[in-house]
């Protein structure tokens, strides 16, 4: 449903304190995000989600279908302004369901878990799909447990493509809420059950269910898991991983210096080969006062690299509610002692030369005892933090504050000044003078104007560019290239034969993309641009107007083509099977 809704945006009421050596470190406030028909108790930002211009917020106590039926307030950013584009509702939503307990998204695709009341005997648990397709959020499907029970509060989610993976914390497969994931898989716009995952040293009390998942590797946490050599509540993470189409356990990760009542696991997020670890029971600076711990992946292998503490912290702050992005990590801690009142902080680290360090720190203005951050979401330089009994208006109605990273990289420098957003260079080397970084770009390859891309990597035949890099515009990209995910390719750049051009890359106007191109799904492809005969052009791909696409190329289903695209034929395969890609970003 698109109820088009004016988002309410309050005062500026936040305050950024900057621990950067650096003075011009920024992080700036973009808005703080209200319900449009917002009710005391609400609890309004306990669970968020962002997406590169979406932020979904959960209100689980919203009264819409009944007393705690709960509901969903999705926003959307338009020429750097959030707005309230929907608000959703389950549509056999009833009072208890707590529907927006947990929510995650996923470009067009959000979940929404509704584990029901836990003092009823009735919560079983669900979690409601909606895509949203020309402007409208709809509900796709309800997903429960193939052998759900009552009491199992199935229902904290999480997304990645077409895999979404639920749990039910409160499940007895081995034991009294002992736990577990169930994995579910989209094919052709129907969700089904793919896999149950237990812990494979499961007992009854550990409520194994604290998930993330990145790609072929799943995440779970256990903080409520005991050790039998160290004492209760210690908390355990268990790596799953998908081989040969079976998801398998892999590992299973414990602190370092691990004690009990640590509740390590307590949040879990991950991206590519690092992963953070919420501990919110650790003892670091006084009982309770909580740590975050960053595991990296080497060769298949985790292992323990940082752990991450308040610079300020104290007892019973809670610190310990993660999220991560790339080189870029935050903590929350929603009981935060700053100047003697328990306001909500949030804390940025960022890895620089290989080290993590704490960079910002952000805190509610109101100052409100118990306005209690909820954990963080992160997309690139943007993350989204829920105070979900805020009191502004006087009233809990809570909110969610959106910021943003202007100095990504904590080196004092501006992005839009520095020679390489990308990389930690206060000194802004620059050794040929081609007005790229040496951090970004090997001082011995000449770049084309406007090029961000990782040290040591050229931009010609057979290059391979790193995840999350931007090809800026006016480039010329050599032909055999392997684009990861998450690449950003600006305006008027020239990509050459054959190369491979990985999910969720967006590529700007009036682009040329040769022969022979491989394009995966979820890649956004700008108006103008030309590709070249005998591509592959995956699912979920929007193509924008006046595009041109070679002969002899193959479409994937579920694209969404723009009218006056020039197709010289290319054979589109099944185009309309299942909802369009939103075709919204063409303008």
């Amino acid at each position: 449903m698109n109820k088009n809704l004016a988002g309410r945006m309050a005062c500026a009421c936040i305050v950024v304190s900057l621990i950067a050596a650096a003075a011009n470190a920024q992080i700036e406030e973009d808005a703080n995000l209200l319900a449009s028909d917002g009710a005391s108790g609400d609890v309004f930002g306990s669970s968020i989600d962002i997406g590169r211009n979406t932020v979904i917020v959960g209100a689980r106590y919203d009264d819409d279908k009944g007393i705690n039926s709960g509901s969903v307030y999705v926003y959307r950013r338009n020429d750097g302004s959030w707005q309230e584009q929907a608000k959703l509702v389950a549509s056999d939503g009833a009072a208890g369901d707590r529907f927006g307990d947990f929510v995650a998204l996923d470009r067009d695709t959000a979940i929404v878990g509704a584990p029901g009341d836990p003092y009823k005997l009735d919560s079983s648990g669900a979690a409601y799909v909606f895509h949203y397709s020309r402007g409208d959020w709809t509900e796709q499907a309800r997903l429960v447990a193939g052998d759900g029970e009552a009491g199992d509060e199935f229902g904290q989610v999480a997304i990645d493509g077409d895999t979404v993976i639920i749990s039910a914390q409160s499940d007895d497969e081995r034991g009294f809420d002992s736990g577990s994931v169930y994995v579910f898989e989209r094919n052709r716009g129907a969700w089904t059950q793919q896999a149950k995952l237990l812990a494979s040293d499961g007992l009854p009390g550990d409520q194994f269910g604290r998930i993330a998942i990145d790609n072929k590797t799943i995440v779970v946490g256990a903080a409520s898991a005991d050790d039998d050599k160290i004492g209760l509540d210690t908390g355990a993470v268990y790596i799953f991983e998908l081989q040969n189409g079976t998801w398998s356990e892999q590992a299973k990760l414990s602190a370092s210096d691990a004690a009990a009542g640590d509740n390590f696991g307590w949040t879990v997020a991950i991206d590519g080969d690092t992963m953070v670890i919420g501990a919110i029971g650790n003892d670091q600076n006084g009982n309770n006062s909580g740590a975050a711990y960053i595991f990296a992946r080497s060769d298949g292998n985790w292992t323990e690299q940082a752990k991450l503490s308040a610079s300020d912290g104290a007892a019973n702050d809670g610190f310990g509610r993660v999220a991560i992005d790339g080189k870029t990590v935050i903590v929350s801690a929603p009981r935060n002692a700053d100047q003697g009142s328990r306001t909500s902080t949030a804390y940025v680290f960022a890895k620089t030369n290989g080290t993590w360090t704490e960079q910002a720190k952000v805190t509610t203005g109101f100052g409100a005892p118990g306005d209690s951050f909820a954990a963080p979401a992160m997309a690139g330089k943007t993350f989204v933090v829920g105070a979900g009994i805020n009191q502004d208006d006087g009233k809990q109605l809570g909110s969610a504050y959106v910021f943003s990273l202007t100095d990504a990289e904590f080196d004092g420098i501006i992005d839009e000044r520095d020679n390489c957003p990308t990389a930690f260079n206060p000194d802004q080397i620059d050794s040929n003078g081609d007005g790229f970084g040496d951090a970004c770009v090997d001082p011995s390859v000449m770049i084309s104007d406007n090029v961000d891309v990782d040290r040591t990597v050229t931009v010609g035949a057979n290059a391979r560019i790193r995840r999350n890099v931007i090809v800026g515009a006016n480039t010329s990209v050599g032909s055999n290239v392997y684009l990861k995910k998450g690449v950003h390719v600006g305006a008027d750049v020239s990509i050459g034969d054959g190369t491979k051009l990985n999910k969720d890359i967006e590529i700007g106007d009036a682009a040329s993309i040769g022969p022979g191109v491989t394009i995966g799904r979820n890649v956004f492809v700008g108006p103008g641009t030309i590709i070249g005969a005998n591509s592959v052009i995956g699912q979920d791909t929007v193509i924008c107007a006046a595009a041109e696409i070679g002969p002899n190329s193959r479409i994937g289903r579920k694209n969404f083509v723009s009218a006056l695209t020039i197709l010289s034929p290319a054979s589109v395969q099944n185009n309309n099977a299942g909802p369009a890609p939103d075709p919204v970003d063409c303008g």
